[in-house]
């Protein structure tokens, strides 16, 4: 009965190690993220804003994508690129000394009145929904 009970208790003393061990391993950065806020014995603004910006990545991210949204603005309402193309092939096959036909054509992509502005308005207020959420954070 005697090892049983030395089992047991061997047992139990291994978990509360365990326990005590990992509170105390996730409870000094913890500790240090207190002091470097209460440094000066009171809150400051910029230390504040600071920790929130380093324990919060996605606020980054967040200012990320509303600074490419508000870059998408000006590209969505310009017009496509126009295509230049170059092509020649022989008029006939079956005549010898005969020229190669040539065809050139310039082309460029024209979207129905006002899609252009209905784009441009669209990328607009999604930049300004992307700006309000930064904002109510």
């Amino acid at each position: 009965m005697f090892p049983v009970l030395s089992i047991r208790l061997w047992t139990e003393c291994s978990k509360g190690l365990i326990l005590c061990s990992a509170l105390l391993v996730f409870s000094i950065p913890a500790k240090a993220e207190q002091e470097i806020l209460t440094s000066n014995g009171q809150l400051e603004v910029q230390y504040l804003i600071q920790a929130v910006l380093e324990l919060n990545p996605s606020i980054e991210a967040m200012q990320a994508a509303w600074q490419a949204a508000q870059s998408r603005v000006g590209h969505v309402s310009a017009l496509d690129d126009p295509m230049l193309s170059y092509s020649f092939a022989p008029q006939t096959y079956d005549l010898d000394g005969q020229d190669f036909g040539q065809k050139i054509q310039l082309s460029q992509k024209l979207p129905w009145f006002g899609k252009l502005d209905l784009r441009s308005d669209s990328a607009q207020f999604e930049a300004r929904a992307r700006e309000e959420n930064i904002d109510l954070l």
